[in-house]
């Protein structure tokens, strides 16, 4: 008798580079030491910027996410910010959640709203769906800040964000910031668990021959819808990340050129690197606050960076880097 066949979903593993999954472990490593190092280098003002890059570079790894897997380019992240940091405001103003529960449930709400956009990229041509991720940021963005909504979002001018509290004290400083810490280092290993699941290899294999994976018998619209919203989801949770890290949130805050700044740092550090949302922030976003440029001025040096990576390193500063050869010792 000839062996049954065994399904797709439990033993197809094909043999190509996950990304993400490259040098993993070390990335995890590498953030690990420099969030704790943080708090010890930094004073209380620039961890909050800090903590505030930290908190973008969520966002930044649901952009490498849909990127280095799809080739999705995900501009639809600052309105999945927004909708995530307004929902887990609303729930801890209102009703006194704890933070973490209002920014697990403004998650939810990020990747419930992004299931009619996954709809979209099964019909939809990878430039026609950006063009749709820049719509969708700029009408949220203009929703979000128009006088229907300014008793829940404050305008343009925003609300602040309430600190999280354990027993009932605020937290603040570095215990605030090792709350940010510790949720972002928890987000980025899923992201490495999930592409060394079946379904990021299923992805990457969507990826390079979409036919051949729906002759596999996979489900190629469910793959993608999923993908669509678990991209939200980190979107989501990097908004209420944000709020909490600033202690301020405005709708002008997330528009359409955050989406621009965002794709930029995941390729600036490397879209195929666990590690490459991470230094790509770092790079784009915590240091010219850090140095104390103006926001146009930020603008300017993503616009310039950006170019300079796309011509000397287009895979990103990691791979660059990886692929720079070792003096050898005489």
């Amino acid at each position: 008798m000839s062996a049954r066949p065994t399904p797709v979903a439990s033993s197809w593993r094909p043999s190509i580079t996950i990304p993400l999954v490259l040098q993993a472990r070390s990335g995890l490593v590498v953030m690990l030491i420099s969030l704790a190092i943080a708090p010890v280098i930094l004073s209380d003002y620039e961890l909050t910027l800090f903590a505030t890059g930290v908190s973008y570079s969520v966002a930044v790894l649901g952009v490498a996410l849909g990127f280095s897997s799809v080739g999705m380019l995900t501009l639809t992240q600052p309105a999945m910010m927004v909708i995530g940091g307004f929902v887990a405001l609303q729930l801890i103003e209102l009703w006194h959640f704890p933070f973490l529960l209002a920014a697990v449930i403004g998650t939810a709400v990020g990747m419930l709203s992004a299931i009619p956009l996954g709809w979209l990229t099964c019909r939809l041509d990878k430039f026609s769906f950006a063009v749709l991720g820049f719509a969708f940021t700029y009408l949220v963005a203009m929703l979000m800040s128009s006088r229907l909504l300014v008793d829940v979002t404050g305008g343009e001018l925003g609300k602040p964000f309430p600190a999280a509290t354990a027993f009932g004290l605020p937290l603040q400083g570095v215990w605030g910031y090792s709350l940010i810490a510790a949720v972002t280092l928890v987000s980025f290993a899923v992201a490495a668990v999930l592409f060394r699941s079946t379904m990021g290899r299923i992805l990457l294999v969507m990826n390079q021959d979409d036919v051949v994976a729906r002759t596999a018998g996979v489900n190629t619209n469910l793959h993608r819808i999923s993908l669509t919203a678990i991209v939200s989801g980190y979107g989501a949770l990097s908004g209420a990340l944000v709020g909490q890290a600033s202690g301020f949130i405005a709708p002008p805050q997330f528009d359409v050129a955050l989406s621009i700044s965002l794709l930029a740092m995941a390729l600036v550090g490397g879209a195929g690197y666990l590690l490459g949302a991470f230094v790509g922030t770092l790079i784009l976003q915590f240091v010219p606050a850090f140095l104390g440029f103006e926001q146009i001025d930020r603008e300017i040096l993503v616009g310039i960076i950006l170019l300079f990576c796309l011509v000397a390193a287009p895979n990103g500063l990691l791979a660059a880097l990886r692929h720079i050869p070792m003096r050898r010792r005489p």
